[in-house]
Protein backbone atom coordinates (compact mmCIF):
# COMPACT_ATOMS: atom_id res chain seq x y z
CA UNK A 1 0.00 0.00 0.00
CA UNK A 2 1.55 3.46 -1.07
CA UNK A 3 0.38 6.65 0.36
CA UNK A 4 -0.80 8.67 -2.52
CA UNK A 5 -0.03 12.16 -0.52
CA UNK A 6 3.64 11.10 0.03
CA UNK A 7 4.26 7.98 -1.96
CA UNK A 8 5.85 6.23 0.70
CA UNK A 9 4.77 2.94 2.19
CA UNK A 10 5.01 4.38 6.10
CA UNK A 11 2.24 4.84 8.22
CA UNK A 12 1.90 8.61 8.67
CA UNK A 13 -0.63 10.92 8.25
CA UNK A 14 -0.11 13.34 6.33
CA UNK A 15 -2.79 15.95 6.23
CA UNK A 16 -5.12 17.57 3.50
CA UNK A 17 -2.71 20.84 3.69
CA UNK A 18 -0.24 18.06 1.05
CA UNK A 19 -3.21 17.10 -1.01
CA UNK A 20 -2.75 18.61 -4.27
CA UNK A 21 -6.30 19.32 -5.21
CA UNK A 22 -8.89 16.55 -5.83
CA UNK A 23 -11.44 16.33 -9.11
CA UNK A 24 -15.30 16.49 -8.53
CA UNK A 25 -16.60 16.53 -11.53
CA UNK A 26 -16.36 18.91 -14.57
CA UNK A 27 -18.37 22.02 -13.12
CA UNK A 28 -16.95 22.19 -9.65
CA UNK A 29 -13.69 21.09 -11.29
CA UNK A 30 -10.63 21.11 -8.80
CA UNK A 31 -11.54 21.16 -5.34
CA UNK A 32 -8.11 22.60 -2.51
CA UNK A 33 -7.33 21.08 -0.12
CA UNK A 34 -8.42 17.49 -0.79
CA UNK A 35 -7.93 15.09 1.76
CA UNK A 36 -5.69 13.74 4.37
CA UNK A 37 -4.06 10.09 4.22
CA UNK A 38 -2.75 7.28 6.53
CA UNK A 39 -2.14 3.79 6.14
CA UNK A 40 -3.49 1.96 9.08
CA UNK A 41 -3.28 -2.21 8.64
CA UNK A 42 -2.52 -2.33 4.97
CA UNK A 43 -5.63 0.05 4.25
CA UNK A 44 -5.82 3.74 2.67
CA UNK A 45 -8.09 5.58 5.40
CA UNK A 46 -8.70 8.99 4.16
CA UNK A 47 -10.27 12.09 5.86
CA UNK A 48 -14.42 12.39 4.77
CA UNK A 49 -14.21 14.05 1.65
CA UNK A 50 -15.52 17.91 2.44
CA UNK A 51 -17.23 19.92 -0.72
CA UNK A 52 -20.92 21.43 -1.77
CA UNK A 53 -23.61 18.35 -1.10
CA UNK A 54 -20.66 16.12 1.19
CA UNK A 55 -23.31 16.25 4.08
CA UNK A 56 -25.53 13.81 2.10
CA UNK A 57 -22.34 11.51 1.71
CA UNK A 58 -23.26 8.79 4.21
CA UNK A 59 -21.06 6.26 2.66
CA UNK A 60 -17.60 5.93 3.98
CA UNK A 61 -16.35 3.67 1.56
CA UNK A 62 -15.03 6.13 -1.02
CA UNK A 63 -13.04 3.67 -3.53
CA UNK A 64 -15.30 4.51 -6.35
CA UNK A 65 -13.58 7.91 -6.04
CA UNK A 66 -10.36 7.15 -5.16
CA UNK A 67 -8.35 8.27 -8.06
CA UNK A 68 -10.28 11.54 -7.75
CA UNK A 69 -9.43 12.51 -4.10
CA UNK A 70 -5.72 12.35 -5.24
CA UNK A 71 -5.90 13.96 -8.55
CA UNK A 72 -3.43 16.02 -8.79
CA UNK A 73 -0.94 14.10 -6.81
CA UNK A 74 -1.41 11.30 -9.22
CA UNK A 75 -0.74 13.59 -12.09
CA UNK A 76 2.19 15.48 -10.53
CA UNK A 77 3.71 11.96 -9.79
CA UNK A 78 2.90 10.75 -13.25
CA UNK A 79 4.90 13.61 -15.30
CA UNK A 80 7.58 13.57 -12.13
CA UNK A 81 7.87 9.38 -13.50
CA UNK A 82 7.69 10.05 -17.16
CA UNK A 83 10.58 13.31 -16.84
CA UNK A 84 12.51 10.59 -15.00
CA UNK A 85 12.22 7.96 -17.47
CA UNK A 86 13.63 10.26 -20.46
CA UNK A 87 16.18 11.70 -19.03
CA UNK A 88 17.41 7.66 -18.74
Amino acid sequence: MTNPLTWRTDTTYVPASENLGMFLNKKEGIKKPGVGAQIHKNLLWVDKPKFKGSILLFSSNYHRGDFNLFYLNVRSNFRQRVGAYWRG
